[in-house]
């Protein structure tokens, strides 16, 4: 079986250069974007709206859409428009002042770019420290903003703040063969821990989730689970052998609880970060500020990446010495006391019963750390017009990002036009990778032993799939363990579920489908019926009216589908 793969990076390479370095790179490549982005026209533009995937890998992606008013990212939407309108004041500009805040204005929206998808998804959740639990698959008609959503499971979710102690999550036995998961993913879309079907059995499960250090640990009645940072995003997945099956996987969601280790009694509910204060800003100043709060409740790591780039944003007044001193890569200190977190001002007093009323007393002001914030009002107007063109710019370098993420750069790999990465959840330094997939929903993948994501939307001529034409994909069954399953999914050129078709997915699980005397499958991809009945029930429909793309995902998948010597066959028409 043919294969190939774009830049793949030998282990043996030397040290990359900094992000700063590989950012200047990036401007270079996007001067001429950037150019564009200094006309009139797109400087009044609002840039505020939720972002959608790109429709397709060519260079209009990389220039911010005037018509469209696209922002960075995130399901929650920006606020005003960052008006580069002033072009005037370029002139006279002493050239340090203000290429120091462009440039560190461009690294804080890449290197922030999940810190700010984290907090936006967290406002939307009813409360923190409680659970939100699916009660029916996702389908075309309830599906929400976020794209490339499975069909497979039903989800369970919580953002968690530990600052005023451990939480003790609590899953019920699951019978086999049926797959379960528990994902804790840091605000930088780090995983945490993944614990379920694959990795401790059927259960029941206990998980104790605590600050401090990082990582799982003691496999007898409870698991500890050492988070790095403050608050963590838990992601719950069931999966539903069919429609059918439904109520039994929601049942199974809600008997998972959420409770004080100490006390047995449920963890008390506290208001989501409130945001309001910043609707008046425009978004890019949103997404400074939230980076600058956020920062000082969840420090990352400090290696020597986080440092340079950390350094950098201090020059610009992000978490700059006198708000970072207040804090440090040990939370425990910060964590004593609720007060401290920029979310959460009177929320340790908040109970389940009186949730709206205590959020409403709560500080006018979202953050209510005592320490000195970025204030975007303090700016000089070449500040404020260096860190507004930095905003149009990193607009270009992450859709940038995500279309090098989509031609497989990045590490990522391509076979039969299948393209797949084994480190989503552990990205390291590769900052532009990671603000490129966070920017479309990829908050909460999976890491690959649990979960392995194989994208396709284009042939061999790099031609987006045509809804209107006949295709075939011939697969043979992706291998899994025991706990395993797979499911292949059609979305529409915007990487949503159609709506009007019959079926947007088929896998395992599905019944009537037909194989092949070699045990592989024969899957008819297009707007009609197979003239071969006895491939109806393999037929994935499409919309004739539109282009699509296949997701395959590969759960619990075997060691052949990790190491690539198992792969699907490219797509063809006919």
């Amino acid at each position: 079986m043919a294969s190939y793969s774009l830049f793949i990076l030998p282990p043996t390479m030397p040290p990359r250069p900094s992000l700063p370095a590989r950012l200047s790179l990036a401007l270079l490549l996007a001067c001429l974007a950037f150019l564009a982005c200094l006309t009139p026209a797109a400087a009044q533009t609002s840039y505020g709206a939720p972002e959608s995937p790109p429709p397709t890998a060519s260079l209009p992606l990389l220039l911010p859409s005037a018509a469209a008013g696209d922002g960075l990212g995130g399901p929650v939407g920006g606020g005003a428009s960052d008006s580069a309108s002033n072009a005037s004041l370029i002139s006279g500009i002493p050239d340090g002042e203000y290429s120091r805040y462009l440039q560190a204005g461009l690294t804080a929206h890449v290197w922030g770019q999940p810190l700010v998808s984290s907090v936006r998804n967290a406002a939307t959740f009813r409360a923190v420290n409680a659970l939100i639990r699916q009660t029916n698959l996702t389908t075309a008609d309830n599906q929400s903003t976020i794209p490339l959503q499975n069909t497979d499971t039903l989800y369970a979710a919580a953002w968690l703040d530990l600052a005023s102690g451990p939480l003790l999550l609590a899953l019920p036995y699951v019978a086999p063969p049926r797959y379960y998961s528990a994902l804790l993913v840091s605000p930088y879309s780090d995983v945490v821990a993944v614990h379920g079907a694959r990795t401790d059995g059927p259960g029941p499960l206990s998980l104790l989730v605590q600050s401090g250090g990082q990582g799982s640990g003691g496999r007898s009645t409870v698991i500890t689970v050492r988070s790095s940072t403050r608050n963590v995003f838990l992601i719950v997945r069931v999966l539903v052998q069919g429609y059918e099956d439904v109520p039994a996987a929601s049942n199974l969601l809600s008997n998972i609880t959420l409770t004080r280790p100490a006390t047995n009694a449920p963890a008390t509910p506290l208001p989501p970060p409130d945001l309001s204060s910043l609707a008046g800003l425009p978004d890019g100043m949103q997404r400074l500020v939230l980076i600058d709060r956020a920062l000082q409740d969840n420090p990352p790591t400090q290696d020597a990446a986080n440092l340079d780039v950390l350094n950098q944003l201090a020059t610009i007044g992000i978490y700059s010495s006198s708000t970072s001193s207040a804090s440090s890569s040990n939370l425990s200190s910060s964590a004593s006391s609720a007060s401290s977190s920029p979310f959460s001002s009177s929320a340790s007093s908040a109970s389940s019963s009186n949730l709206s009323s205590s959020a409403s007393s709560a500080s006018s002001s979202p953050f209510s750390s005592s320490a000195s914030p970025f204030t975007p009002a303090s700016l000089s107007p070449v500040q404020r017009l260096a860190l507004a063109q930095a905003y149009l710019l990193a607009n270009v370098t992450i859709r940038g990002a995500y279309t090098l993420l989509l031609l497989g750069v990045n590490r990522s790999v391509v076979v039969n036009r299948w393209l797949s990465d084994t480190s989503l959840g552990y990205y390291g330094d590769r900052f532009l990778f990671r603000a490129g997939f966070t920017s479309t929903g990829g908050l909460g993948a999976l890491p690959s032993a649990e979960s392995l994501y194989l994208l396709t939307w284009q042939d061999a001529l790099g031609q987006r799939y045509d809804g209107a034409a006949n295709h075939s994909l011939h697969l043979s069954p992706p291998p899994v363990t025991a706990c395993g399953f797979w499911s292949l999914t059609l979305y529409n050129g915007d990487g949503f579920l159609p709506q009007g078709l019959w079926r947007n997915s088929i896998g395992d699980r599905t019944k009537g489908l037909s194989y092949n005397l070699d045990g592989t499958l024969t899957v008819p991809i297009q707007p009609s019926p197979p003239p071969n009945a006895s491939l109806g029930g393999n037929w994935l429909p499409t919309l004739a009216n539109d282009s699509f793309s296949l997701v395959l995902r590969v759960y619990c998948p075997a060691a052949s589908v990790l190491n690539r010597t198992w792969a699907p066959a490219a797509v063809t028409l006919g």
